[in-house]
């Protein structure tokens, strides 16, 4: 089986809690919390989206 890799944009948006969330093309929006409570951390995004089986291909823009 083989996959085929597709980029989509990713956004930060805080709520109780940064979530990070991206418009998948076929599983509409999904998104993932990166739970920290003060300033966004890039690092924790990157490695929540990881573990969700995603790769982070640039940096984050404010």
């Amino acid at each position: 089986m083989t996959h085929e890799s597709t980029e989509m944009p990713v956004r930060a948006e805080y709520d109780s809690d940064w979530h990070v969330f991206l418009d998948h093309p076929t599983q509409g929006t999904l998104g993932y919390c990166i739970g920290t409570d003060e300033e966004f951390a890039p690092d924790a995004a990157d490695r929540v989206l990881a573990e969700g089986g995603w790769r982070v291909v640039g940096p984050w823009a404010e």
